[in-house]
């Protein structure tokens, strides 16, 4: 008889167990579908000139969502990519998308100054909280209350440059080669505005267009300078253009912006001698040496394989600062809460400390790089740091 009502009392205990976990499954259940996920655009580019560098942005964002388990304030992450295809007509399109059909609330890109500049007007309307990947055109940045320039404007990005050319390599005259688009104009233009500064001449501007494979017509015409300052849109265009600098035997020095997307760590090592010694500027490189930014880069290599460049660490920074708005904001996504949770934001990142000017202007960190062997290769080695760089006009 005990035995009966023992057994009796562990059925009615068990189905009670089982009754509650069910009804708190239930619960769970009801309350993540109720948790709308956090939509994040990215306007990349994976065709067009600039081609090679949507698949890199989408590393650096993939890995830095992976980190949070593409989670954040208790909120799911859905990252959602489109191919703006280095076409302002193209990425217009791909915005109203993003934008209105899949009602994301922050966007990755567009890349292009014009392109930027041209879509402007309608992301500033929509109040979308936008972030720049690779600098931003300041009038975008100044004239829109939607953007976060980071790591900063194309003017601002390569000032110490010109500086540096002046006051620690000595050069007086200088000419500059670049792309002939906004963002050249915006990058050169601030190496040589800055090279002036000092009291540096600017011989001559030369200006390439996008895609162009022969520079010879330009390196033939590179007048007797100190220094040639060099900026173009694709890491290819680099590449050649130096091999072709040194295949004519042009001496003028060659000053790369943009150093560690210019010369990639593949594109170094081929290059090798031909730029042993050769300086330049750029925000990041994966060979600084600083404890946040070596697990970044073993992250990184664990994941692709190789050493991140300035396109992923850009990417991976930007998703950072998104994740660290949203927590400060408690999940809310909406552009009156997350903008001014970001301006407000000091963060440490791989690339240095950042914080935010009130027109959402970055304040990072630039170096001047070196090209050295050490250990067996070609590295970029940071031998000039200057801190706390923002637009002069911001």
């Amino acid at each position: 008889m005990k035995k009966k009502m023992l057994l009796t009392k562990l059925v009615v205990f068990g189905c009670i167990v089982t009754l509650a976990l069910w009804s708190l499954g239930v619960v769970y259940a009801e309350k993540s579908a109720s948790v709308e996920p956090i939509k994040i655009g990215a306007l990349l580019d994976f065709t067009g000139v600039v081609a090679d560098l949507g698949p890199r942005f989408e590393a650096g964002i993939k890995l830095r969502l992976e980190e949070a388990n593409y989670e954040v304030a208790g909120r799911p992450i859905q990252l959602i990519l489109e191919d703006g295809g280095t076409d302002v007509n193209i990425s217009f399109d791909k915005a109203k998308k993003l934008i209105e059909r899949d009602k994301v609330t922050v966007m990755i890109g567009p890349l292009m100054g014009g392109i930027q500049l041209g879509l402007a007007p309608y992301l500033d309307e929509q109040r979308v909280l936008n972030f720049s990947l690779i600098n931003i055109e300041f009038p975008v940045l100044k004239e829109r209350s939607n953007w976060i320039g980071y790591p900063g404007s194309t003017y601002s990005a390569y000032k110490t440059m010109g500086y540096y050319a002046y006051d620690e390599l000595g050069y007086r005259t200088m000419m500059t080669s670049g792309s002939d688009y906004a963002a050249g104009y915006s990058y050169l233009g601030g190496v040589a505005d800055a090279f002036k500064e000092r009291g540096g001449k600017i011989i001559e501007q030369q200006w390439v267009p996008l895609g162009t494979l022969d520079f010879s017509p330009y390196l033939v015409a590179t007048k007797n300078a100190d220094a040639v300052a060099i900026f173009f849109a694709s890491a290819g265009a680099v590449a050649r253009y130096i091999t072709q600098h040194r295949g004519l035997g042009v001496k003028v020095p060659i000053l790369v912006t943009d150093i560690s997307s210019g010369l990639e760590e593949d594109t170094l090592q081929e290059l090798g001698d031909k730029v042993l010694g050769m300086k330049g500027v750029d925000n990041y490189c994966w060979s600084l040496k600083t404890p946040m930014n070596e697990k970044f880069v073993a992250a990184f290599e664990a994941k692709y394989g190789r050493k991140p460049g300035g396109a992923e660490l850009n990417a991976y920074v930007d998703t950072s600062i998104i994740l660290a708005g949203l927590e400060a904001t408690g999940g809310d996504a909406s552009f009156d809460k997350l903008r001014p949770a970001i301006l407000g934001l000091q963060i440490e990142t791989p690339q240095g400390p950042t914080s935010f000017t009130p027109s959402g202007h970055a304040v990072v960190n630039r170096y001047i790089f070196e090209v050295k062997y050490i250990d067996g290769r070609y590295v970029l080695d940071p031998i000039r740091m200057y801190p706390n760089q923002v637009d002069p006009r911001d």
